[in-house]
């Protein structure tokens, strides 16, 4: 298994990163940005299912859990398409800093499928400050902070 983490501050306060984080296939589209990549989302709530379709192979993520007062949000890749995984489980989490500001925390356990596991954690730490940055440029901030390790 892999573990992949991404941290991250934010200029705005975290209710309001929450608003677009919390909605399970609002931040992919987001995300994407892609009018010609089709995002869904089937059901509600824990268990929901959002689907992307890339060059004619479909992603499905589902929701495993969210706790909005705590502002957290877990989700799996029951069908990972192109995404090099076997199993993968991730996590976001926001929080309070000084000044008004917000801190992310995305971070997930996977197992590689088809690739090492470097290429695997690169392939979501990727995703992962790809999705830091363009939530800075909404929200404001430095967006992905480079690796503590």
């Amino acid at each position: 298994m892999v573990e992949v983490t991404v941290r991250g501050e934010l200029a705005s306060p975290p209710d309001q990163v929450w608003a677009l984080v919390g909605d399970f296939v609002g931040f992919l589209v987001a995300l994407i940005d892609d009018p010609g990549v089709p995002i869904t989302g089937e059901g509600a709530g824990v268990g929901m299912l959002r689907t992307l379709t890339r060059d004619g192979v479909r992603t499905v993520e589902r929701l495993e859990g969210q706790d909005d007062p705590a502002l957290w949000t877990s989700y799996s890749m029951p069908e990972p398409g192109l995404f090099p995984v076997r199993t993968y489980h991730s996590r976001i989490e926001l929080g309070p800093l000084p000044d008004g500001r917000c801190a992310i925390t995305w971070s997930a356990e996977l197992v590689p499928r088809g690739v090492t596991d470097d290429e695997a954690a690169a392939a979501a730490r990727g995703v992962y400050t790809h999705g830091i940055t363009m939530l800075a440029k909404r929200f404001g901030g430095p967006g992905a902070l480079p690796d503590q390790a």
